[in-house]
């Protein structure tokens, strides 16, 4: 992993840790959020849907620049 790949994949844990703070009520929702890293300044988006109760499914992607591939991924995370 590079610099720019390391601060999106911190940048969607911290968006991601955000989300499940207010996980309960919503079943689906988007949070858009740019996050600075360093000297990076990412765009993250955050779909999540609630798929089995106490678990949260999320799809993430996190770009730091212009005209790069996205970051994302999608994984499951237990909801207190």
């Amino acid at each position: 992993m590079g610099g720019r790949r390391d601060a999106e994949a911190l940048a969607s844990e911290q968006v991601m840790e955000q989300v499940l703070v207010g996980a309960p009520g919503d079943s689906s929702r988007m949070v858009f959020d740019t996050v600075v890293i360093g000297m990076h300044q990412v765009r993250v988006r955050v779909e999540s849907r609630d798929s089995v109760p106490g678990l949260i499914w999320f799809r993430v992607q996190a770009d730091a620049d212009a005209g790069s591939v996205p970051w994302e991924i999608e994984t499951l995370r237990r909801f207190p």
